[in-house]
This record gives structure tokens, sequence and C-alpha cells, in this order.
């Protein structure tokens, strides 16, 4: 599942940008079923993306401070600059 790449980039922006817990949540349903969707047009299992080899990847990935993929997203979000008083 070389898209698991793609969303930890996304979930690393998401975590630098302090979006929260709710915002990491909705990522990875939509990323589950998005990759679901996927295996289904080429011939898979819809469940696959549920196992331990879809959903435990995609957790591990999207979520671990030693994925280079969150790194990225989090090096390449834009910065909140506060301007505040």
């Amino acid at each position: 599942m070389i898209l698991k790449n793609v969303y930890a980039i996304m979930f690393g922006v998401a975590d630098e940008l302090k979006l929260g817990d709710n915002m990491r949540g909705h990522l990875m349903v939509a990323a589950i079923a998005e990759l679901s969707g996927i295996v289904q047009s080429f011939g898979g299992q819809a469940h696959t993306p549920y196992s331990y080899a879809g959903l435990g990847d995609l957790l591990t990935t999207a979520t671990s401070e030693g994925s280079h993929h969150h790194a990225l997203g989090q090096y390449s979000s834009p910065k909140i600059i506060d301007t505040s008083p």
C-alpha cells in the first residue's frame, strides 16, 4: 500500500498545524475508506485495508514519530505565524 505514505504526509501536516485528534481520526477513516475502494477497483477484497497489513501499517506509518513520511509532512506544512498581541 504505497498510498499509506501519502496519508502519512497528510498526518504530519495536520499534526504540525495542531489540528487535533478529531482531524487525525477523520484522516484515518477517510484514508481507510478510500483505500478500500481502490483495492476493490483492482479486484481485491474490501476488508483488506482493515487488516493488520492495512490498518496496522497505515496507523504506524502515519502516526509514528520515527516515520520519515510523517516528518516530511511536518516539515513541509505551512508555518502558522502568531500575530496576536
